[in-house]
């Protein structure tokens, strides 16, 4: 009985502390700038053991917030300001970041399987090593990202922007980037075949017969650089 008690006291505390830190996070008036502030943020997090899944953060002001490692497992992000956060390593597993701002964010090695960031803003932003596998990016805007050595294997990008996104040693297995933009789109000889498949310039079979000079001018033509 003893050791029931401890627990449900320890999972009534976790849920209180859970609950004073989502309420922290929403109130939009902290500078994370400020030294005093990232500490306040991080004892907060240590708190909780550095676990905010399934919470609501939607439209919540995280500019510049070190959320390294956190897990964010099925969390709601949209909207959410995240410009400049640092949240390499963290689980945003079939989270919604969807219209979210994570321009120049920070997410090298991220999990991002399965999340939902349509019409987020990922400007300039780290993405280096993250999984993004059946991530749905519709309309997102990625200019200047930093993919290299992302898994964006069935990964839905139609319409996304992706004007002078760095995918070198990315994988684009099953994607979808029908019309996105890919101008100055860089991405090494391997994954050429995929990407013109996921361009819906040709379909897979007809892929067979072709040799990889053929596929380089076709992708030339979209304005993409091969490394």
């Amino acid at each position: 009985m003893k050791i029931v008690y401890c627990r449900g006291l320890e999972h009534t505390n976790r849920r209180a502390r859970l609950s004073e830190a989502v309420e922290w996070l929403r109130n939009g008036s902290h500078d994370l700038k400020d030294i005093k502030t990232r500490a306040e943020l991080q004892a907060h997090l240590h708190a909780i053991r550095f676990d905010l899944s399934e919470t609501n953060l939607g439209g919540t002001n995280l500019r510049h917030a070190n959320l390294k490692n956190v897990k964010l497992f099925g969390a709601n992000l949209g909207g959410a300001n995240l410009a400049y956060a640092n949240m390499a390593q963290a689980n945003f597993e079939v989270a919604n970041l969807g219209g979210a701002n994570l321009a120049y964010a920070k997410l090298a090695h991220a999990n991002m399987k399965g999340a939902n960031m349509s019409g987020a803003y990922l400007g300039y932003s780290d993405m280096s090593g993250s999984n993004l596998v059946d991530a749905y990016l519709w309309g997102a805007f990625l200019r200047g990202c930093k993919l290299s050595g992302a898994n964006l294997d069935g990964a839905y990008l139609r319409g996304a922007d992706l004007k002078g996104a760095i995918l070198t040693r990315a994988t684009l297995a099953g994607s979808d980037l029908r019309g996105a933009n890919v101008e100055r789109l860089q991405i090494d000889a391997r994954a050429a075949k995929d990407l013109v498949v996921a361009l819906g310039i040709l379909k897979t079979e007809r892929m067979i017969t072709m040799g990889l000079g053929q596929i380089k001018i076709i992708l030339k033509s979209k304005g993409v650089i091969i490394k």
